[in-house]
């Protein structure tokens, strides 16, 4: 494990600074009340970062891998490592390491947008998973907007691309889903107790 950043004494110039991940800051004057609060906001900022391996570095210079990379760490802690969201948001996040993981991730365009969308569609998914997918893309790119990672333009941007509509694409349809019948309803009625459903209190 990456050892902290550490407030020290630059000796040739008698600065504060610390080290983080090959570049070094410098506060002023070592030893002052004003270095320290510096040193102590960047290091706030470092442990506070979406995504540690890629603090200080351009936008300009991020790929989409890395940048994809820093989401789905967020949505591992948000959601759990166990959860069916975050394995659909790691499922959706799959066609960028395979597409374009070495773009800038700046660039990202409708144009690339599509190109993942196109990349499910030929897969025989449905419609309607494969407008999902692209929710799920999205939001990410909104997150990355707003942690400062992603200019706002780039999700002003994909926000124009219309989902895919039924009778206007090529996609399949999903089946639609049936109500569930009374027996199945009724055999689950045991399994918890009547107090415990909101909508079976009578007591206003």
């Amino acid at each position: 494990m990456a050892k902290s950043p550490t407030y020290r004494l630059h000796k040739a110039t008698g600065q504060a600074c610390t080290t983080i991940r090959g570049k070094t800051y410098y506060f002023g004057r070592h030893g002052t009340a004003a270095s320290k609060r510096k040193f102590k906001d960047l290091l706030a900022k470092y442990l506070l970062a979406p995504d540690p391996t890629t603090f200080g570095e351009e936008v300009a210079k991020l790929s989409m891998a890395e940048v994809a990379r820093s989401y789905a760490n967020h949505a591992k802690a948000y959601y759990g490592p166990e959860s069916q969201e975050f394995q659909n948001i790691a499922m959706a996040l799959r066609p960028i390491s395979e597409l374009i993981p070495r773009k800038p991730a700046c660039e990202f365009s409708p144009l690339e947008f599509k190109q993942i969308r196109q990349w499910w569609l030929s897969r025989d998914v449905s419609r309607q998973y494969a407008n999902h997918q692209m929710r799920r893309i999205t939001r990410a790119i909104k997150w990355l907007v707003s942690e400062g990672v992603l200019p706002p333009s780039i999700h002003q941007a994909i926000k124009c691309v219309t989902p895919l509509t039924k009778g206007h694409c090529k996609a399949r349809e999903a089946p639609p889903v049936a109500p569930v019948d009374d027996e199945t309803v009724e055999a689950t009625f045991p399994a918890y107790p009547m107090s415990s459903l909101p909508w079976c209190d009578f007591s206003v």
